[in-house]
């Protein structure tokens, strides 16, 4: 499981082209006890993505996710993505602050 209170930034050196896979969970509760579920992303619709604020389309989705298929040439620089859309008529969003970040060594 995935620690909240921790960072993780993905690193990758510039000019490599990459994949970035966005897995989307749904949060139950069961007497007062999480239980969390994948979203089969094919169930998207509406979908927007944004990467510092800036549309991007080159994605796929599939039952494990969204597939980003960020670019080689992409600038030095920390990145931030979210996600928009609607799963069975509700609204999603998934923020992912500082997700990945284009480094040059």
């Amino acid at each position: 499981m995935m620690n909240c209170n921790k960072q993780y930034t993905i690193k990758v050196t510039e000019g490599n082209a990459f994949g970035l896979l966005l897995q989307l969970k749904s949060r139950t509760f069961q007497s007062s006890v999480p239980i969390d579920e994948d979203i089969d992303a094919t169930h998207l619709e509406d979908i927007v993505i944004k990467v510092n604020n800036e549309a991007f389309t080159d994605f796929t989705v599939d039952e494990s996710g969204v597939l980003m298929n960020i670019p080689a040439d992409m600038a030095v620089g920390t990145y931030n993505v979210e996600l928009t859309g609607s799963y069975y008529d509700v609204e999603i969003r998934a923020g992912y602050f500082q997700c990945f970040s284009i480094v040059p060594w």
